[in-house]
């Protein structure tokens, strides 16, 4: 029985060591991009809030842009709870 060289072992590892990298770097992608997602969601919800809150106290007439901003965040959430399922 021969015993072969040890290289194809190292070689094996590397792999799996690059692989494991790899896996690291997509997941960590996917990570950023999810908190990106939620930062832009509560961003667009406290301008929401805000356009709200000043058209309440009358700080504020033009209806469109409320509107609008509420949609805008409405959306955003909708699409950020769809994607964490």
């Amino acid at each position: 029985m021969r015993i072969g060289d040890i290289s194809s072992v190292n070689h094996l590892l590397s792999n799996e060591k690059n692989i494991k990298n790899e896996s690291r770097q997509v997941f960590e992608d996917i990570y950023k991009a999810a908190i990106g997602q939620l930062e832009e969601t509560n961003s667009l919800q406290k301008q929401s809030e805000q356009l709200t809150t000043d058209f309440a106290a009358g700080k504020t007439d033009n209806i469109a842009d409320v509107l609008i901003a509420s949609k805008k965040s409405y959306n955003c959430y909708t699409i950020y709870s769809q994607i964490k399922r």
